[in-house]
């Protein structure tokens, strides 16, 4: 081994190995001192940036979230404040069979025309104290499709509205009842009252799209390595996420989809009027990747250029 270091480099007085010596110390070692410094300073900066992009984009997430939900609030406060659908409500829930079929068709004409120009309501349903329910839904031609048809699931949504007594939030809900494909939604439900008497004759619940509590440019984000989550208080996932990962908890999918955790930073804002939470994820790895790719091109010029100059050396030294 020593015999090819000397026939590279030269023996070790030897102008060869001077030369060598001269251009390492020269040209190799603060090119490599500078490259590793700018890649930091590059490094940072770029984080930096990205850092600035996801507050900015957070900022208008917030907002956007906001006013999607402020609007659909008043979707439900219209018709819960509305004296035909409030009679609709107790003629239902106090009513017979023969009365409830045309108290019914009425009552889902009506919703009907609350909703059709919002895409993301995928179905508005009416839950009365006494166990019918009246739904209008975009995507299910039969009410035995989706999980109104269930009594229990029914009893259990309408206790939840009903304990909190005002806006609640459910998420996230297989709105097919027979988990055939997946469909999840976001619950938005309010009790239903006479506005004099404060008399509870049901709640009304409406099925969002869960996508609506996601920014438009998430592809994009992802992209550039952000992408963005909505987690509960419990930390389980309710959008943001492929199917498989909804109501799973967050840590688990940051394991599963990233494997080393310590790869990724976030940051978090809460949604107003719920207890769920905006966690936009950066994953460092993509920018580091980036750097790593420049140095070991930098090392291999490197490379290439020191073996060009041991061969030229020990040529001219050979003359």
């Amino acid at each position: 081994m020593k015999v090819g270091i000397e026939h590279l480099f030269g023996r070790k007085s030897s102008l060869q190995r001077k030369v060598f010596v001269v251009y390492f110390l020269v040209a190799v070692v603060p090119l490599i001192v500078i490259t590793l410094v700018i890649s930091l300073i590059y490094y940072k900066n770029v984080l930096k940036s990205a850092y600035g992009l996801v507050e900015q984009n957070a900022n208008q997430h917030e907002i956007v979230v906001q006013e999607r939900m402020d609007a659909y609030e008043n979707v439900l406060y219209e018709l819960v404040t509305n004296s035909e659908y409030i009679s609709l409500s107790k003629a239902i829930n106090n009513g017979d069979d023969n009365s409830f079929l045309v108290d019914g068709a009425h009552m889902e004409s009506l919703l009907e025309s609350s909703v059709y120009t919002y895409n993301s309501i995928r179905s508005i349903t009416f839950l009365a104290d006494k166990g019918r329910y009246v739904n209008y839904s975009r995507w299910y031609g039969s009410n035995t499709e989706n999980i109104w048809s269930d009594a229990q699931k029914r009893k259990a949504v309408h206790d939840a509205v009903e304990t909190e007594q005002g806006l609640t939030f459910i998420g996230t809900v297989q709105l097919d009842a027979n988990s055939v494909k997946n469909d999840f939604v976001i619950l938005m439900g309010f009790p239903v009252k006479n506005l004099r008497t404060k008399e509870q004759s049901g709640i009304l619940v409406m099925a969002l799209d869960d996508d609506f509590l996601l920014f438009d440019s998430q592809e994009n984000s992802e992209e550039s390595g952000v992408s963005t989550v909505i987690v509960d208080e419990n930390e389980r996932l309710l959008a943001g996420v492929s199917s498989p990962f909804i109501n799973k908890k967050y840590e688990k999918y940051l394991e599963e989809t990233y494997g080393n955790v310590n790869r990724v930073s976030e940051k978090r804002h809460k949604i107003n009027g719920t207890d769920w939470t905006i966690v936009h994820i950066i994953d460092t790895a993509i920018y580091q990747k980036e750097i790593y790719d420049m140095v070991r091109g930098v090392i291999c010029l490197l490379n290439a250029g020191s073996r060009l100059l041991c061969v030229d050396g020990y040529d001219v030294c050979r003359r």
